[in-house]
This record gives C-alpha cells, sequence and structure tokens, in this order.
C-alpha cells in the first residue's frame, strides 16, 4: 500500500511537469545553461572553437638614458607580433604595446582600465644592465581590483621579459639570477585583502538577484492567488501599478546594498574609497534594470515553477558573467559579449571603481557604466512592460 501511495504521488507529479512544459523545458536546459556559463567565464576555449587567445594592452614608459630601454621595447613589440602569428593554433597570450611620454602619469591609463599594466624602465636601466654585480630592475604598475588580470600579468611579463632580454642582449633567458628584476607596484596597497576585491561584485550580484527575484515571484504569486484580476478589473492603470512594483524594488535594492556596505565596512573591516552618493546612484540602476529583467519573466512564466526556473537559470548566468568572480576582460571574445550584453556587468565594473578606486562622476569610466545602466534599464522595462500588458494575467 505504502509503495503504490508513492507511487500515485511520483506519476501525479511527472503527469503535472508534463503539462507544463514550459516547467520541463526550463528543467532540461538549466543544467546545461549553467555548463555554459562556466565554460564561457573560465574554459580555454571558445564556444565558436576558437582557440584560447588573450591579449592584454600595456604601456611602456622609458626613462633610460641608454639604448637598452629601447631594444626591450622592441623586443616586447616583435614577441607581441609572434605571438599574434601563431593566433588560433595554440594558446597565446599576446601584449598590444603602447609607449608613454616621460611625463605622463603612469597609473591614469591603467585607473581608467585602458592598460591593463604599465613597464616604467628607470633611467640607470642600461647601466645597471651592463654593470657586473649589479642588477636591472624594470617597474610594473597593475590594477590589482581585477586580481586575475594582475596575477597574470606579472607572470607573463616575467616570462616575455626573460625571453625578450636573452634576445636583445644575448643573455640565457633563464640564467639566475636573472638579468632583470621585476618590481611591481598595484593600484591598491597590499593590506587591501581578496575579499575587499571580490566584495563589490558581490553587492552587485545580490543585489540583481533580489530585485529578480522579488518582482518576479510577486508577480507570479499574485497571478496564481487570482487578486491581480481583481487589481486590473478596479480604475487602476496598469502603468501605476507597475511603477508601485518598481519602486517598492528599487526602495528594497538600495536598503539590501545600505547592509551590504555597513557589514562590510564595520563587521568585516572594509574601506569605501568613493562617494556613497554615487554608490546609491549604481545599486539603485542595477536593481532597475534587473527589475525590467524580472517584469520580463513574470510576464512569459505562467506557474511559480517556471518562474522560479527562470531566476534560477538567469542568477547562474550572471554568477558566472557579469564580472563579479572573473574579469570580463580577462574572459574569451564570445564570453565578453555575452557579459557586455548584461546590465549588471557594468554594475560590478562600477562598484569596483567607486568603492576601491574612490572614482566618481568626473571618471569617464563611471559614467560609461551608468550609461549602459540607464540603456539596460530602459530597454529591459519598456519589453517587460509590453509583453505585461499582453499576458499581464498569463492570457496568451
Amino acid at each position: 500500500m505504502w509503495f503504490r501511495t508513492a507511487w500515485e504521488v511520483g506519476k501525479k507529479e511527472l503527469l503535472h511537469l508534463r503539462r507544463d512544459r514550459k516547467s520541463i523545458g526550463l528543467t532540461i536546459i538549466l543544467p546545461l545553461v549553467a555548463m555554459m556559463s562556466f565554460a564561457l567565464a573560465y574554459g580555454d576555449t571558445d564556444v565558436l572553437g576558437i582557440s584560447e587567445h588573450r591579449v592584454y594592452p600595456i604601456g611602456f614608459q622609458n626613462f633610460d638614458r641608454g639604448p637598452e630601454g629601447d631594444i626591450l621595447i622592441a623586443q616586447f613589440k616583435a614577441l607581441e607580433t609572434e605571438a599574434q602569428e601563431a593566433r588560433g593554433e595554440v594558446q597565446t597570450v599576446s601584449f598590444e604595446v603602447t609607449e608613454l611620454l616621460p611625463t605622463d602619469d603612469p597609473e591614469e591609463p591603467v585607473r581608467q582600465g585602458d592598460l591593463y599594466g604599465v613597464i616604467v624602465i628607470p633611467e640607470n636601466f642600461t647601466g645597471n644592465l651592463r654593470a657586473d654585480g649589479r642588477q636591472a630592475y624594470v617597474f610594473l604598475i597593475g590594477d590589482n581590483t581585477k586580481a586575475l588580470i594582475a596575477e597574470n600579468l606579472e607572470k607573463f611579463t616575467r616570462v616575455l621579459l626573460d625571453e625578450a632580454q636573452g634576445k636583445a642582449f644575448g643573455r640565457p633567458p633563464l640564467q639566475e639570477p636573472p638579468a632583470t628584476l621585476i618590481q611591481t607596484r598595484h593600484l591598491l596597497s597590499s593590506d587591501v585583502g581578496q575579499l575587499a576585491v571580490f566584495y563589490p561584485g558581490i553587492i552587485a550580484l545580490l543585489t540583481a538577484f533580489a530585485s529578480l527575484n522579488d518582482i518576479a515571484t510577486s508577480i507570479t504569486r499574485e497571478r496564481t492567488e487570482g487578486t491581480l484580476g481583481h487589481v486590473f478589473i478596479t480604475p487602476m492603470h496598469r502603468s501605476a501599478f507597475l511603477t508601485g512594483k518598481l519602486g517598492a524594488g528599487v526602495f528594497l535594492g538600495l536598503l539590501r546594498g545600505l547592509l551590504l556596505l555597513l557589514v562590510g565596512i564595520y563587521g568585516l573591516g572594509l574601506v569605501m574609497a568613493g562617494s556613497w552618493f554615487v554608490f546609491f546612484i549604481i545599486v539603485a540602476l542595477v536593481a532597475l534594470a534587473t527589475l525590467g529583467i524580472g517584469l520580463i519573466v513574470a510576464a512569459l512564466a505562467t506557474t511559480e515553477r517556471s518562474v522560479l526556473v527562470a531566476t534560477l537559470l538567469i542568477t547562474i548566468v550572471f554568477m558566472f558573467l557579469i564580472g563579479a568572480l572573473t574579469p570580463v576582460e580577462y574572459m574569451l571574445p564570445t564570453s565578453q559579449f555575452v557579459a557586455l550584453s548584461l546590465p549588471p556587468t557594468y554594475g560590478v565594473d562600477a562598484l569596483r571603481r567607486v568603492m576601491l578606486l574612490g572614482q566618481g562622476f568626473t571618471n569617464v569610466g563611471i559614467l560609461v557604466d551608468i550609461g549602459a545602466l540607464v540603456i539596460g534599464s530602459v530597454v529591459t522595462l519598456v519589453v517587460g512592460a509590453v509583453l505585461f500588458s499582453k499576458r499581464g494575467l498569463g492570457i496568451k
């Protein structure tokens, strides 16, 4: 009897799932999307079959009074050309070399995100390299707000520096000690840990997930319980209904952002380098853009089960591809295209700039991120409102 009852209950659940074809489709698609998102973020081969090739835009600032500094830069450019010729054949990493003037601030292009790092060749480089018993140095300025890129940039710079000095000066590339050492200076001090680097991305990710889930489940629950139909037979306009929902969602997003920021500062000992006002503007835009995505989900998914699966699916994509865990610049070309089409990606970058680097509205990168968030919010909200006006009651 017990087994028969269990069998009937299980069969009933499967029959119900069969009737809800959207749910069964999402159930099958969910693990596939999860694995695809992971592969896009961390894979060595592009989903289009392109071999791994990452290009590192770096700068050189040469203060050397002798010829060896110019020779070293020329060798880096030659190695970069050789690496680009090998594109598609092997896994390669190449440099796009930009030469800075001695009067330029080497940290500024790194702060702006135009260059991943700048190699500064000091004025005594030639003398130290030629003198017996003396060590030549170059200085690498990197952006450790994107830890994975900073670590790999230092590693590949070391390798290519060994190769370049072997070709330029006739020295064996792996001699001990090396002819040239790298002294690294990052934008953030060494006291800033990995938690501080990842925390802005976590705030953006949690804000996006909560906002997406809030509006999607709220509207679906009201539709299932029948209260949505009762609301729509009143004189209330649908735009007023949606505005109220969105306003509450943005308020909750700001509240969550505040709580997470306070926990980070007073509970985890993190530092807020930038403006709190700019921080809240960015959090509000992240919440608004993902509320639009949630509205689209609520308009298309007619049952609570399908909404749950859809929001989970989108959350997995966000987790791997908006840059919260892996810098977008480190991803492969197709992965970057997908990441840059997601509004929260710009929220992650903007929060890092504000919280870690102290940048504000005078920074071009912040303005670009905010502009992308505004466009993303408008697009998702318009699409969501149109779909909701046609399918708000679940009418197909």
